[in-house]
């Protein structure tokens, strides 16, 4: 077992894919990405379409006056600085 997967067993439980959950506390709804697993010398991290259909499936039930609180290790803005696309 690898020290990446000893911490995700410790502190990552319910997780998902290579660490990505969301949960909802008091009516907001929080969502933490992982976007640094895959990351090139010289590059940013990039989420991958594995983790983005898994955020697509988590929100497409979600009401638009839902609050929304989006974390990752690499700000998004720095990554897909034409935004994720809206459907």
């Amino acid at each position: 077992m690898t020290m990446g997967n000893n911490i995700r067993e410790r502190f990552g439980k319910g997780s998902k894919g290579s660490g990505w959950y969301s949960f909802d506390q008091k009516g907001v709804h929080f969502i933490g990405l992982v976007n640094v697993m895959d990351i090139k010398e010289g590059g940013l991290g990039v989420l991958g379409r594995e983790q983005l259909e898994w955020l697509e499936n988590d929100l497409k039930n979600r009401s638009s006056s839902t609050p929304i609180v989006l974390f990752a290790h690499v700000p998004l803005w720095t990554i897909y600085p034409n935004g994720l696309g809206h459907r």
